[in-house]
């Protein structure tokens, strides 16, 4: 019986120091200052501003700063018109691998849209991002437009250009559209200006003298019309600031004038200059009536020549009055 109890006693002392002699061995082990754990990193990147924006294409990319501690299987961008999309919305891969700088060209995109975009690697870890950034893209159709010139009582010169901006859409068709109403269509007055991208120069004819007419030039491009911005313009025979009748508009003031102002009174001659005499350095043209009613009356003799009965003119308190050959309309 004393035999058996001195094992029970082993045995239960057994019992009591193992347990301690693990924890003292798991303290131990756990608390090991040389020892370091590996944290993983994610690759670092930023996405790139976008360039070379068209109606539907555009430059996108990004820039890989640092690998992180994983293996970089591909990288790209990502799109879509929510902010901060990922892969699983619109993406594309970019060529090459390492670090720094890629670009994509992006395609299909629709006109006048704003799209978010954020560069992305996809590595062994999970997928990293750059930032959000956003652009918007054109008008699948732009134009430029001049200001109405050479406005006379029934024509004008409008200008302008159109460009498919990078599209290819393909130009059918360009020209003006006019109208006594704004926002004109092709449903009124049309004048065609040829096809393809460029410039867009028309004279419009057969307008009404005095009458407010609003114009914009447009374009047909697959089985759609687009119109630039709108101007207006008011055809001559109204009053000038000089109290005549507007019969020439340059549109806007250069070289110290705009309009050519007829007066408003009768004038009781009808010869230009001296008759049967040939007078050397008159020229036709709009803006040579000053040089050539002075050349006629340093040159003519007659006292009642149409240059001289001008070049002594007054009204409305002004006479800087000349003679003036009115263009054909």
């Amino acid at each position: 019986m004393i035999y058996a109890l001195r094992i029970n006693q082993y045995l239960k002392m057994k019992t009591l120091i193992s347990p301690f002699i693990l924890l003292f061995i798991l303290t131990f082990t756990a608390c090991n200052p040389d020892e370091e754990v590996p944290i993983d990193t994610l690759p670092e990147l930023t996405t790139l501003e976008a360039q070379n924006i068209t109606s539907s294409t555009a430059t996108l990319g990004g820039n890989i700063i640092s690998q992180g501690t994983g293996e970089i299987f591909d990288r790209g961008v990502c799109w879509s018109l929510n902010t901060n999309p990922t892969i699983w919305d619109n993406k594309q891969e970019a060529d090459g691998s390492g670090l720094g700088n890629y670009t994509v060209e992006v395609a299909g995109l629709e006109p006048n849209t704003t799209y978010n975009v954020r560069a992305y690697v996809e590595g062994s870890l999970d997928v990293a991002y750059g930032e959000n950034i956003s652009f918007e893209t054109g008008d699948e159709v732009m134009f430029t437009v001049d200001i109405a010139r050479e406005i006379l009582s029934a024509r004008v010169s409008l200008a302008g250009t159109v460009s498919d901006n990078g599209a290819i859409v393909g130009i059918q068709e360009k020209g003006f559209v006019i109208s006594p109403s704004p926002n004109p269509t092709v449903n009124d007055i049309q004048y065609v200006a040829g096809s393809g991208p460029g410039n867009i120069n028309v004279s419009a004819q057969n307008l009404t003298h005095n009458t407010v007419y609003y114009a914009r030039p447009y374009a047909m491009a697959s089985f759609n019309v687009y119109y630039g911005e709108e101007i207006s313009f008011n055809t001559a025979g109204f009053f000038g600031p000089a109290g005549g009748y507007v019969v020439y508009d340059k549109g806007e003031e250069s070289e110290g004038w705009r309009y050519f102002e007829a007066s408003p009174e009768d004038v009781p001659l009808e010869r230009w200059g001296c008759d049967g005499t040939s007078l050397a350095n008159t020229f036709p043209g709009v803006g040579m009536g000053v040089d050539n009613t002075n050349n006629i009356v340093l040159n003519c003799t007659d006292t009642e020549c149409a240059a001289r009965f001008c070049f002594n003119y007054s009204y409305g308190g002004l006479s800087d009055w000349f003679l003036y050959l009115r263009p054909s309309e």
